[in-house]
C-alpha cells in the first residue's frame, strides 16, 4: 500500500511489480534501473465499457513570465525560443524525453513519452481530476480510496463519500 517513488520505479523496472501508477516524468529512472524494461501505460477507466478507457494526462511543463520583470523582453524572448526553436525541441525530445509542446517531426526518446503521444495523437487523452477540482481532493478522496484498498470501507461507503465530498465542495 505504501513505498517510496524509487523503490517502486525499481519494482517496476525489474519485474518485482506488475504495475504503478506513474507518468512519464518517470522514464529517466526506469532506464536507470532497467534500461531495456519494455514499458507502457494502461488506460484509465472512467466509465463502464472500453470504449470509456482514457489516457490520463496533464501539462508537464509550465513556463511563466512576470509582466513585472526588469527583463520581460528577454524572458518573452528565451520563452519563445524554449518552445518554439529547433534545439529546443530537440532538447526536450531526446535529452530529456519530454513530449514536445508543438508541432515538431521529433519523437520523445523512452517508453513511456512515446505512448504518451501515441495516446495524445490519437486524441485518447482526459485530463486529471486534480486539476479541476479543490484542493483538498487528494487528502479527502485518497483517504477514502486507501480505506478501500484495505478493505476497511465497501465500494459503495468510498462511492457514498466521493459523491459526499463533490456536493460539498459544489456548494462552496
Amino acid at each position: 500500500m505504501e513505498t517510496d517513488w524509487e523503490t517502486s520505479e525499481n519494482d517496476v523496472a525489474t519485474e518485482k511489480a506488475a504495475m504503478l501508477h506513474m507518468g512519464g516524468w518517470a522514464q529517466a529512472n526506469f532506464t536507470k534501473f532497467n534500461a531495456s524494461a519494455n514499458l507502457g501505460f494502461i488506460p484509465f477507466p472512467i466509465g463502464n465499457g472500453k470504449a470509456d478507457a482514457t489516457f490520463l494526462s496533464s501539462v508537464g511543463w509550465v513556463f511563466l513570465v512576470n509582466k513585472d520583470s526588469k527583463n520581460l523582453e528577454l524572458a518573452k524572448k528565451y520563452t519563445t525560443f524554449i518552445l518554439t526553436s529547433k534545439e529546443a525541441q530537440k532538447w526536450m525530445t531526446e535529452d530529456i524525453g519530454g513530449v514536445p509542446c508543438c508541432n515538431t517531426d521529433l519523437s520523445p526518446s523512452g517508453d513511456l513519452p512515446k505512448d504518451t503521444q501515441t495516446y495524445i495523437n490519437a486524441g485518447e487523452t482526459t485530463g486529471w481530476i486534480h486539476t479541476i477540482v479543490p484542493t483538498d481532493y487528494g487528502d479527502t478522496c485518497g483517504a477514502l480510496l486507501q480505506s478501500y484498498l484495505s478493505d476497511g470501507m465497501s465500494k459503495d461507503d468510498v462511492k457514498m463519500g466521493f459523491q459526499d465530498y463533490f456536493d460539498s465542495s459544489d456548494s462552496e
